[in-house]
């Protein structure tokens, strides 16, 4: 299975600008970068993204 074939788009941040994906395989989250890279998150962090709450500190 190929990397593309392996990650689903579950969510997107409108915050950061950035999706959430999750891996078919593992179940690993995942959230895009500012480069066009992939970076692993927690499930919390996922939570918070997909709730459409800020996710950068306030102040």
């Amino acid at each position: 299975m190929a990397r593309s074939d392996a990650l689903e788009t579950i969510g997107f941040s409108g915050t950061l600008q950035q999706s959430v994906l999750r891996c078919r395989i593992c179940g690993t989250f995942w959230q895009t970068t500012d480069r066009g890279g992939l970076t692993p998150i927690s499930a919390a962090r996922v939570e918070l993204a997909r709730s459409g709450r800020p996710m950068v500190p306030e102040g």
